[in-house]
């Protein structure tokens, strides 16, 4: 057993052996965007009190836990109930292929989620950071889930303003026709050893997805 602690360091060792959820966040933190990795982790479902487990891709860190993909979802894994979605008993971090990160910044000003999310190759590993800001008191709020408490939620709308946390198209559900007056964000590509660049391409938007000519005075 000493061998392969000496071979990992005295941290990393421990988290493999302790399985400890601290140690782990604090090892992907230090590791992160050089390679993809993956967390093993039995946790609790606060509000079901159901029992998880599995091996779920990590995407980022959130409130001292970190986000991970479980059935295609985004979730923050955590000791607060306020911050998170699953409690964590047990955690290893399993690290996987070299990552590279590819970031475009895209002015999305005049233009829907809609027409920025056409210009994305769905089939390649992306997420959407940024602000989109919408006319203030212009109509009734958006349709879908407010920012009502503290939990992880990639799309987050508050106060005539969407903030995009490593959200995709999925998670954006009735927001993908709003129109921003201002906002500017960033895509990111995660790309595998050997993988071609991604772009950004020309996209496509409908003509109803314009934007009014009453709002652009906002602009």
């Amino acid at each position: 057993m000493l061998a392969p602690l000496s071979q990992m360091g005295f941290r990393d060792g421990l988290q493999a052996l302790l399985q400890n959820f601290d140690i782990a966040r604090e090892q992907y933190q230090r590791q992160a965007s050089t390679h993809g990795y993956v967390l093993e982790l039995t946790a609790t479902d606060p509000l079901t009190l159901q029992p998880v487990t599995g091996k779920f891709p990590v995407v980022w860190v959130w409130q001292n836990g970190l986000i991970v993909e479980r059935d295609g979802t985004l979730r923050a894994v955590g000791p607060s109930p306020t911050h998170h979605n699953l409690d964590p008993l047990k955690a290893r971090l399993i690290q996987g292929e070299p990552l590279h990160v590819v970031a475009e910044r895209v002015a999305r000003r005049g233009h829907t989620l809609r027409w920025l999310v056409s210009r994305i190759d769905q089939s390649r590993p992306y997420y959407l950071l940024g602000e989109l800001e919408r006319p203030e008191g212009r109509g009734p709020a958006i349709t879908g889930q407010l920012d009502r408490v503290d939990t992880y939620n990639p799309a987050r709308y508050r106060g005539g303003i969407l903030r995009l946390h490593y959200a995709r198209a999925r998670e954006l559900g009735s927001w993908l026709d709003l129109v921003a007056v201002r906002g500017e964000g960033v895509v990111q590509f995660w790309l595998k050893p050997g993988e071609a660049t991604v772009t950004l391409g020309a996209g496509e938007e409908r003509e109803v997805e314009k934007m009014p000519e009453q709002l652009k005075r906002f602009l």
